[in-house]
């Protein structure tokens, strides 16, 4: 659906723009309803029905995106040179520590229940080990 919103505001005008993005969520409205009660109604034919329908039904538009579809519109682009993002750029760092600090959390609240997890974090805090807390993997 972004890539869909983000086609239609680079290709249209302010005014058409609300119809076409209503548009595009009554689309997606219509085929969260629609997709599963056709999807269940195509497992009586076999387990792998409903999968390969919807593989195949989504190359459908496939041509008419290749020969229709038109390219950003050269007055939105960016004029001048690209500055790269580094990996340490202040621009990115509150969301990398974020995603550090997030993990980190999900791992030690659940590495006790995955017997894989739990033989990583024990592995890697040794005082468990000699104050008796050994791992029973």
């Amino acid at each position: 659906m972004p890539a869909a919103q983000t086609y239609l505001i680079a290709h249209t005008t302010a005014e058409e723009r609300p119809a076409k993005m209503a548009m595009i969520g009554m689309m997606f409205g219509v085929g969260m309803i629609i997709g599963p009660a056709a999807g269940s109604a195509m497992v009586s034919a076999g387990i792998l029905v409903p999968i390969v329908f919807s593989a195949l039904i989504m190359l459908l538009p496939l041509p008419f995106v290749v020969n229709k579809l038109k390219g950003t519109p050269s007055q939105n682009r960016q004029s001048g040179p690209v500055e790269k993002l580094r990996f340490t750029d202040s621009k990115i760092r509150p969301y990398f520590i974020l995603m550090i600090t997030v993990y980190a959390i999900f791992f030690l609240r659940y590495s006790k229940q995955s017997p894989f997890l739990f033989k990583i974090y024990y592995h890697l805090m040794p005082y468990r080990r000699r104050s008796g807390l050994e791992s029973p993997l």
